[in-house]
């Protein structure tokens, strides 16, 4: 999973509109974009929008994660498990 799905899961478990889910934050025109994987978004931005709707960090990264990792990454958790 993107960040851009995992923050869409998140706004549509929280009920909320592209616009409050960014109000204060950033545009809703660049965040509707994030969402939809058409530009990325900031370590500092994610963070604003994770903690001012109190989504648990470790969670949202566990969605993201596999996403992320290299082959390498992957195979070195694979024998780490």
């Amino acid at each position: 999973m993107t960040i851009g799905e995992a923050l869409y899961e998140e706004r549509q478990k929280l009920g909320l509109t592209q616009e409050n889910m960014v109000k204060g934050i950033i545009n809703k025109g660049h965040y509707s974009k994030i969402e939809r994987g058409l530009e990325n978004i900031s370590i500092d931005t994610l963070f604003r929008i994770i903690l001012k709707h109190h989504i648990d960090i470790s969670d949202f990264f566990n969605k993201v994660k596999d996403n992320y990792y290299t082959f390498e990454d992957k195979k070195a958790e694979e024998l780490r498990l």
